[in-house]
């Protein structure tokens, strides 16, 4: 950096430049003591304010005298460069990238895209030797890297975001000469872990230039800027791109070879204490975009959502950050893992601390609606193996959070608080089952299966064989459903068009749970066949659960014979006993839409009137089921 005294002969030089050249001075000239490496001259054109004398007929040529120079940059020294010219007087070779520079900054609009090609095609000897970050050399020159470095990120970072902003494809095309150039797209991405805790050798070494803090904002500016332009490409290009910024490591192999942080983890962790408002958008579309996904990111953002949420604008970032992930299509493994990491937790602590009435409503609203989403891709892989246990062991934990949240008035007070919270009671309470003898109700630890159709439970070997030889389970187990067996109350899974998806595990779930929930809604199944005048034996009950809140709909057994088949079925059943139609959602990472199970149980009648039923509160009608969709006859 210049002395105080070196920056006022410069601006004076600058000054005197000017007043010559508005007299006509020779720019021949002056090109000729920029060749010659005269130092005074050439710090006095990058000095002028006015840049008529820059920008002329003759300006490529001033870029052509610094390219020229620069190609030596590997192979030569900068004392040789200035012995072969004449011995001139310049000071440090980083001048000559300053002219590039301000080259890329001021040219006119007319004939910007020749000259910033020009550059870009002659810069490779420059891009090897300042992306070499271990060796550091700059004209064999540990010095001069150190001197320039600087000034080379922030003439990267600028060429990227007029290329990126540029009118039409040609920036874009002349953006991709440069970004394949070897190394440079991994050197701009680790550019933003240039700090003490990543790169101290660096760190250290830079610790006395001017402004090298500015070096890790550059590099994420740069990259923000380089995934906005991959986006523009098509989409398998846009894919690649994209995955190799979101894998790229944070640290060069050649600095630390066992370095296993990507860049989008290392975002993710830069965040939490240096956030900057481009990352967000950067990281969504990383996530949405890139095939990244894994345990370490949901690790992260749950991390970051959980402990460093300062306020309602950052919590409507992280949200929709989410957003993308749960978009991904993700399965039963990693939405497990997103339960056990703390989901339910990070959305309790949203609507504690965001749901109070003093909150701007639309970015609450946003937030909101990202907990909805969530929940509801919860609920429907809730039945699936993994996710249903990850559940199950997080259930205390979140029961005690969630019983803290209902104790603030402000929340309670809130309709889609109460929304929200009924969903994660619902989701929790689609646990468990009930002895299908006796009607005690189990913990998962105290199930008892059928070895034959492992689909019914019960409390202990005596109720088993009493459902067995007394209770008609001998007639069905194991055994497909058809009108034979229909009088009796239990009833096996219907068949089902599921394409490929293994629907095992998910019938053997749901089977749990058939019970827990007729006996869990006996009050509210009562109080819609009183209201409907229907007897017991004529009901059909239907749950819905690919709602959350699940619903249930209590119809008359002709609503749902559409067919004659199905009238004589039903007129076959026995008196004694209630029909019970199940329809869950299908999740397949792609295809979670538009596949259901559909199960069909039956259960005798008195069994609803042994529960203990609440009848102070009648609850609201449902809409109706759609008609036994997915369920056979």
């Amino acid at each position: 950096m210049p002395t105080k005294k070196e920056r006022g002969k410069l601006r004076k030089a600058s000054k005197k430049l000017a007043a010559d050249n508005n007299g006509g001075v020779n720019v021949i000239e002056l090109l000729a003591k920029v060749r010659k490496g005269d130092n005074k001259t050439t710090l006095a054109i990058l000095a002028a304010k006015d840049s008529s004398v820059l920008f002329n007929k003759q300006s490529s040529a001033l870029v052509s005298i610094a390219l020229k120079f620069l190609r030596r940059c590997e192979s030569d020294t900068f004392a040789e460069v200035m012995l072969d010219i004449g011995g001139g007087d310049l000071i440090c070779p980083s001048i000559w990238l300053k002219i590039l520079f301000r080259a890329i900054e001021l040219e006119p609009r007319e004939e910007y895209t020749n000259c910033r090609r020009q550059i870009v095609q002659s810069i490779g000897p420059l891009i090897r030797c300042m992306c070499n970050d271990t060796t550091r050399l700059f004209f064999k020159s540990n010095k001069h890297w150190r001197d320039t470095i600087r000034s080379f990120v922030g003439f990267i970072h600028n060429m990227i975001h007029i290329l990126v902003n540029s009118d039409g494809s040609k920036g874009l095309d002349i953006l991709e000469i440069l970004l394949n150039y070897e190394g440079l797209l991994t050197t701009i991405t680790q550019w933003s872990f240039w700090k003490e805790d990543h790169r101290p050798d660096i760190s250290n070494e830079l610790v006395d230039i001017e402004g090298n803090k500015e070096i890790p904002h550059w590099g994420r500016k740069a990259t923000w800027k380089v995934i906005t332009a991959a986006c523009k490409l098509d989409a398998e290009d846009k894919r690649k791109r994209l995955d190799v910024i979101a894998n790229m490591p944070i640290l060069n192999k050649s600095y630390d070879s066992t370095c296993q942080v990507s860049f989008v983890i290392g975002l993710v962790r830069i965040m939490k204490t240096d956030r900057m408002v481009g990352d967000f958008t950067a990281l969504r579309t990383l996530i949405k975009e890139s095939t990244y996904v894994g345990k370490d990111l949901i690790t992260e953002l749950l991390d970051l959502g959980l402990n460093f949420t300062p306020n309602l604008d950052d919590a409507k970032h992280i949200a929709s950050t989410f957003s993308a992930l749960m978009l991904r299509g993700i399965g039963d493994n990693h939405i497990a893992f997103v339960i056990r990491g703390g989901m339910f937790e990070m959305c309790l602590a949203f609507i504690e601390r965001f749901g109070d009435e003093s909150c701007e409503k639309e970015t609450q609203q946003l937030v909101f609606d990202f907990i909805d989403v969530a929940l509801s891709d919860i609920s429907k892989l809730a039945f699936h193996r993994k996710t249903w246990k990850a559940i199950e062991a997080k259930a205390s934990t979140i029961e005690e959070n969630l019983a803290a949240v209902e104790q603030k008035p402000d929340i309670t007070n809130n309709a889609k608080c109460n929304e929200l919270m009924d969903m994660i009671r619902c989701i929790l309470n689609i646990n468990g089952s009930y002895c299908c003898r006796c009607n005690k109700s189990l913990d998962r630890s105290d199930m008892k299966h059928c070895n034959g159709c492992n689909t019914m439970t019960y409390c202990s070997v005596t109720c088993q064989r009493e459902d067995w030889f007394n209770g008609g389970h001998k007639l069905t187990c194991n055994k497909p459903y058809s009108c034979e067996i229909i009088g009796v109350f239990q009833g096996n899974v219907s068949e089902t068009e599921t394409g490929e998806v293994d629907t095992k595990e998910l019938e053997t779930n749901i089977s749990m749970i058939q019970l827990k929930l007729f006996l869990d809604n006996a009050d509210n199944i009562l109080s819609q066949a009183s209201v409907l005048a229907i007897p017991l034996s004529d009901c059909v009950v239907g749950f819905d659960l690919r709602q959350c809140p699940y619903a249930v709909v209590v119809m008359a057994c002709t609503e749902c014979c559409e067919t004659s088949e199905m009238a004589t079925a039903f007129d076959k059943r026995s008196r004694e006993n209630i029909t019970c139609l199940y329809l869950t959602g299908i999740w397949s990472v792609g295809e979670s839409e538009g596949q259901s199970l559909g199960m069909q149980r039956f259960f005798p009648h008195e069994w609803l009137k042994k529960q203990r039923i609440d009848v102070r509160v009648l609850p609201k009608l449902i809409t109706s089921l759609p008609r036994s969709r997915g369920v056979d006859n």
